[in-house]
């Protein structure tokens, strides 16, 4: 083979790979992107009134459609959503992050010992002993995860949707089948 067609191999080999890199980084933009509408059209926890069953029903199906996504991209999309000036220290704009952590990640539907559990916010469901870390989810007849809490407000650190969701994956894992919780042993 000569030097001239080894050259014209190897830019042809070269081509292809740098295409193939340049597709899945756009297929990756995609996502995110898809990732990110699908957070801003999730109606906001903290505004939910007690008898709104369809906003919380619209919130779990955008839990569950969340959930479908590798963790790395979710996580990205969280970043780029919450690195937007008009969501940073929005509680409305990054409230559905507080109930899908618990959606997503294997946060057992037990109360857990006050002060063996972080939250990444101030919101927590329980009284001095004890904290149900699954809150403000609740789990049905069937073990499936179903959103019963309400906002009434709370005192405390700014949510840290990033911290909180690095926090949950590391302490907690992903659930098996989003949507649904494991029986405590």
């Amino acid at each position: 083979m000569t030097l001239l067609k080894c050259g014209f191999m190897f830019f042809v080999v070269l081509t292809i790979c740098l295409a193939s890199c340049v597709n899945k980084e756009a297929e990756r933009e995609s996502m995110i992107d898809k990732i990110v509408k699908t957070i801003e059209t999730c109606p906001a926890w903290t505004q939910l009134k007690e008898d709104d069953v369809e906003n919380r029903n619209k919130i779990m199906a955008s839990m569950k459609e969340l959930s479908k996504y590798d963790l790395d991209l979710l996580r990205e999309a969280i970043k780029r959503y919450v690195s937007r000036p008009e969501n940073e220290l929005n509680l409305d704009a990054n409230s559905c992050f507080f109930v899908l952590h618990r959606y997503i990640f294997d946060v057992p539907a037990v109360e857990v010992p006050v002060g063996s559990f972080r939250s990444g916010w101030g919101w927590l469901f329980g009284d001095s002993t004890g904290v149900t870390a699954v809150w403000p989810l609740s789990v049905d007849a069937e073990g499936n995860l179903v959103l019963t809490g309400s906002f009434h407000g709370y005192s405390g650190e700014e949510f840290q949707p990033l911290t909180g969701f690095d926090y949950f994956k590391k302490n907690f894992g992903v659930r098996r089948e989003p949507g649904n919780v494991r029986q405590p042993n």
